[in-house]
Parts: C-alpha cells; sequence; structure tokens
C-alpha cells in the first residue's frame, strides 16, 4: 500500500518546493520510486510525497532532515527579518541590515552547537521535535509547526535578536560619543606633549607626563576632583583628563584584560596619538 506525506504551507511554499524538488531528484538517482504532487487550496499549497509503503521510513527520514535544514537555514532568517520589523520599526534599512547579519551569524553559532559544552544545538532540538511528529503523522502544516510545536526556540530567536538590537543600539550611542569627544579634542590646544597612562591589574589609572613624574598640572584639577598622586579610578574620568590635557601623544602602558573598555576608548578617542606599550619598566612597575 502506497505510503503518503503531505507538507503544507502559505508563506514558505517557494522554498518547500525547492528543497522537496531537490530530495526528490536524490531519491530517483538512487533508483527509489517517489512521486511528488502538488496541489493549492485556503491560501495554502500542499506538497504530497508519496513512496511504496516499503521506503516510507527512509522517506520520513529523509524528509525529517529536508524540512529541519530548510527552517534552520532559511526560515529562522526570514523570521529575523519579520520579527525585526514587526518589533524594531524605528530602524531604517541600513540597521536593520547591520542587525539581521550580526543575528544570523549569533543563530548559525547556535545551531552548530556552538554555544558551549553541554548545549544541545537548536538544529537538533528541531530535528527531533520534526522527527517525533512525522513518526505519528503523515500531515504537517509547516507554519503550525513553527508556532506550536517549536515555540521555546522561536521565543529565542527572538530573545536574541532584541539582545542583538540593544547591543547594536549601544554601540551606536557609544560611537557618537567617540565621535563627539574626537571632535572636542580637536578644538583644544595641547596642554602637554607626552602622557603616560598606567592601567593597573586591579583597577584604575595613574597619569604621568614626559618625565615620568605624576602629572599634578592645575589643567587636570577639575577633572582629577578630589583624587590625588595622579590617581584615576573611573575610565570616564581618564578620557576627561586626557581630553583637558590634550597631550600631542598617549603612551598607554597596559596588558589584556586590564582596563580594556577605558584603554579602547582611549584609543579610538586618540587614534594616531595612541601608542599601546606592554614591556617597558612602567609596564612591570603598575604590578608593584
Amino acid at each position: 500500500m502506497p505510503a503518503q506525506f503531505t507538507i503544507g504551507s502559505a508563506r514558505y511554499a517557494d522554498d518547500l518546493r525547492c528543497r522537496l524538488a531537490r530530495e526528490l531528484h536524490v531519491f530517483r538517482r538512487e533508483g527509489c520510486a517517489v512521486s511528488l504532487d502538488e496541489h493549492h487550496a485556503g491560501g495554502y499549497s500542499f506538497f504530497a510525497l508519496g513512496v511504496e509503503e516499503g521506503g516510507a521510513g527512509e522517506l520520513r527520514t529523509a524528509l525529517t532532515s529536508t524540512l529541519c535544514d530548510l527552517i534552520v537555514d532559511y526560515l529562522e532568517n526570514r523570521l529575523v527579518e519579520e520579527m525585526l520589523w514587526a518589533n524594531h520599526r524605528y530602524l531604517d534599512s541600513t540597521e536593520r541590515h547591520l542587525v539581521v547579519g550580526h543575528a544570523r551569524r549569533e543563530m548559525q553559532l547556535q545551531a552548530s552547537g556552538g554555544w558551549g559544552t553541554g548545549r544541545r544545538s537548536r538544529r537538533t532540538e528541531i530535528h527531533r521535535a520534526l522527527g517525533e511528529y512525522l513518526d505519528t503523522h503523515r500531515q504537517l502544516m509547516l507554519e503550525g509547526f513553527l508556532t506550536f510545536r517549536l515555540r521555546d526556540q522561536i521565543e529565542d530567536i527572538e530573545e536574541l535578536l532584541d539582545r542583538t538590537v540593544d547591543d547594536f543600539l549601544m554601540e551606536r550611542e557609544h560611537a557618537e560619543f567617540i565621535k563627539l569627544l574626537r571632535h572636542f579634542l580637536d578644538t583644544q590646544a595641547p596642554q602637554l606633549d607626552l602622557m603616560h597612562v598606567l592601567v593597573r591589574p586591579e583597577g584604575g589609572f595613574r597619569l604621568m607626563d614626559a618625565g615620568r613624574d605624576t602629572i599634578t598640572d592645575r589643567h587636570l584639577e577639575l577633572c582629577l576632583g578630589e583624587t590625588t598622586g595622579g590617581e584615576v579610578d573611573s575610565e570616564d574620568l581618564l578620557v576627561s583628563a586626557l581630553i583637558t590635557a590634550a597631550p600631542r601623544r598617549v603612551v598607554v602602558h597596559w596588558s589584556p584584560g586590564w582596563g580594556d573598555e577605558g584603554v579602547d576608548t582611549i584609543r579610538r578617542v586618540f587614534a594616531e596619538r595612541v601608542q599601546l606599550c606592554h614591556g617597558c619598566p612602567l609596564c612591570q612597575a603598575t604590578d608593584k
């Protein structure tokens, strides 16, 4: 008795048609007589795949993999664009393009199991859900399956997208802030030829002049507030002090992991004026 599996979709019919046609070609090339019929009703496209009952298990396995690939590789990407449009319409087309690209990279990392050990990849979860469903059902409505059977995975994608948008907006605000700081720096007359910034491993910074003396210059008093001995604890305060002094060159004595965010801000604001140093006596002094 022939076995038949029917897959229906309204929104993803074109993608589904292409994937099923490709799978059908593979089956026929291997000598398996699989039929594919398409009909339409109520705005849906239905794809009926038929095979002799003895080949039902093989067809079910192939169909599970095909639908899993379709969902992971194509539908997730489209869902991201739809979610972004529905929930974040204030982004312009360029911003949406950037956010979608970053979100897709994150999803690919998830789908391949790249989010740490012990986490079952989303691809594995989707494949399992499809396999369990097709073991007991011969008809699958793709949109309904996504909405009800993959609800947790869809919610994960939505949360990932929201985090991506938040990160993008924070980075955009930071970039605008850096641009403002660079503009302000360009309007300042240099007060010093050289300033050393010593980044301490436990946090905080020390400022020194070209003679490697601790800076207590009056130009920094407003920024340093009540701190003494040229010590600066806040990264924002450090940047303010540097911009106030507007040195022609800044040498940052630093090891990765020590005040990375502050160092990154200095590099972005002072650009070509910055030199990073990792091994001079001043660098070694930061450990003491």
